[in-house]
């Protein structure tokens, strides 16, 4: 069998030559032969000649020769002979001869050769070839390759290959192509390529986008990446994901954004975020997110973030969950809104004397007392005080047991109480020292009294502000003396009235002289035993004249006068005549 003649093929031949090969020349087509051929004539290589080329014939192309492959010559090739192309014929190729490569092929693009594409050549990847690029190719791109990258191409990213792609490269993508991610390659992203992303990028994600990141992703976010998201973004993320925004990072988002978190995921949001918030990002959040606020996040709203709450949201608010720090900057017309019994004892202690000065009297009669200090019970207008007593009679039993209020009562508001109020003093006489000396000046000024015991202590208050009137006195039983009153009078009276506070004389025998002996109270009656030198009177002449006279030991009313039971002295009495007929 007769040897094949080796075809000649230089740097002479033209594209016409190249084209008239035949099977039998290419198989004695030697490499430095096709190295030879010129650029000009490498067009000659038609569709049904490429396939035909050994790898070996493929590995011996120029740089050159590959810069002028047309996408018809390029599509030609199989997988197998573009593996055979060198990283510097890959190189060379224009982005339309790229292009060209078929969808099955590009895959074999040796990866030597990836690193070395343009972005031009990246971006005419068509979105066959891109949905067919293996991992380790796309692990290799950098940022300089993939700023062509469209939005159509990133439709068309195997989620294995994205998830490869370099953080830094990600990082890259212009905000278009990041819009073209398809929903279900979005939580393939490494989660680090957040790290890389900017503003525009960021606010680039579609919503729907937006609703398929991962909680990782979300924990890569940051300050300066947030600032442009929007409220349709901010709607659409999970509540696992707006779980892990860090604190500081989800202070960031703009008023308009924090508007659009969905009802679901709200209450998801890390309380300790809550402490970051502004005033206008707080008064942004609609009565209708509020109401899903859960308590750990309420109770992170201090002075800052409250004062931003308007009615319509504190409405929706559990009170008792704020901190004890917002109760007073929220306004008092905010405060008509709010369920003021809810109000704990320290939350009480924290209103304002603005605040409780601003409160109705049905207001008032909402809150703990308990948690009013003097300041603030002193705060109460004495119309909204005698309001609040006309709604809460049983304010007196409450006010007996807190000392506060007591030493907050003045005149203006005393005048507000029934004697009833006055009287249960004596049920509560330790209560008494915390009057204020208003106070004392008031009740003084009303005719009432305080009631001491023997020892000068206060004991109570009376409001019996009538002397007891004195009635008559005579011989009782021939030998003592007894005075009658129009009232009862107090029964120690026999250990209250001073002997020397009483005297008694003879007119008609002079020389009889008589001194106190014994006086002792029962009822409405005193009865006075007599002395004459030194001895018990046995008997009273029936004959004489008494006269009989009392004197008050001070103005005020004190231990040692003769008292009605309430307290009052009886005034002073000079030479009231004693009836003696022997009889009584």
């Amino acid at each position: 069998m007769a040897t094949a003649k080796p075809i000649s093929i230089d740097s002479k031949s033209t594209s016409a030559d190249i084209s008239k090969l035949t099977t039998t020349d290419l198989e004695t087509l030697t490499p430095d032969q096709m190295a030879s051929i010129t650029a000009a004539a490498i067009a000659g290589f038609t569709a049904k000649i490429i396939p035909l080329l050994s790898a070996e014939l493929i590995q011996a192309l120029t740089s050159d020769q590959a810069a002028v492959l047309t996408s018809i010559q390029t599509n030609a090739l199989s997988p197998e002979q573009i593996g055979a192309l060198s990283a510097e014929n890959i190189d060379a190729l224009t982005p339309e001869a790229i292009s060209g490569i078929s969808s099955e092929a590009i895959s074999s693009i040796n990866l030597d050769a990836f690193e070395l594409l343009t972005s031009s050549q990246i971006a005419a990847f068509t979105t066959g070839q891109i949905n067919k690029l293996q991992a380790d190719q796309v692990s290799l791109l950098k940022e300089n390759q993939v700023v062509g990258l469209s939005a159509v191409q990133m439709a068309k990213f195997d989620r294995a290959a994205l998830q490869e792609l370099e953080p830094s490269a990600f990082g890259a993508l212009t905000p278009s192509a990041i819009k073209g991610i398809a929903l279900n390659s979005i939580d393939a992203i490494n989660p680090e390529s957040f790290d890389f992303l900017n503003a525009t990028q960021i606010a680039a994600f579609t919503p729907t986008q937006i609703s398929k990141f991962t909680a990782d992703a979300v924990s890569h976010l940051d300050a300066d990446q947030v600032i442009a998201m929007t409220s349709e973004q901010m709607a659409k993320f999970t509540s696992t994901a707006i779980k892990k925004f860090e604190p500081t990072v989800f202070a960031e988002l703009t008023p308009n954004a924090i508007k659009g978190i969905s009802l679901n995921s709200i209450g998801s949001i890390d309380p300790d975020t809550f402490r970051f918030l502004s005033s206008t990002q707080i008064a942004a959040l609609s009565p209708a997110q509020v109401s899903k606020l859960i308590p750990a996040q309420v109770s992170q709203l201090g002075a800052e973030q409250a004062v931003g709450l308007s009615a319509a949201q504190i409405s929706k608010l559990s009170i008792s969950d704020l901190s004890n720090d917002a109760i007073p900057v929220l306004s008092n017309n905010v405060l008509k809104s709010v369920k003021l019994s809810s109000l704990s004892i320290p939350q009480v202690s924290s209103l304002t004397d603005k605040q409780i000065t601003g409160f109705t009297a049905n207001q008032l009669s909402l809150l703990n007392p308990e948690g009013l200090s003097v300041e603030q019970f002193q705060a109460i207008s004495p119309n909204n005080f005698k309001l609040l007593y006309s709604k809460t009679p049983t304010i007196l039993e409450k006010i007996f047991s807190l000392s506060p209020v007591l030493s907050a009562l003045d005149s203006s508001k005393l005048g507000v109480f029934p004697k009833s109020f006055f009287n249960s003093f004596d049920a509560n006489p330790d209560q008494l020292v915390l009057l204020s000396s208003d106070a004392r000046s008031w009740i003084s000024a009303q005719g009432y009294h305080m009631k001491v015991n023997e020892a000068g202590k206060e004991i109570g208050i009376s409001t019996d502000t009538i002397k007891p009137v004195f009635m008559q006195a005579f011989v009782s039983e021939g030998k003592d003396i007894k005075m009658s009153f129009n009232e009862l009078l107090n029964e120690r009276a026999d250990q209250q009235a001073l002997k020397t506070s009483f005297k008694v004389i003879n007119t008609t025998d002079k020389a009889i002289k008589y001194s106190i002996d014994v006086i002792t109270t029962s009822g409405s009656e005193v009865t006075i035993k007599l002395l004459r030198d030194g001895e018990p009177v046995s008997i009273i002449d029936p004959t004489h004249n008494l006269r009989l006279s009392y004197t008050d030991p001070s103005k005020a009313d004190d231990w040692n006068a003769l008292q009605d039971s309430s307290g009052n002295d009886l005034i002073s009495l000079t030479g009231i005549n004693v009836l003696n007929g022997g009889f009584g």
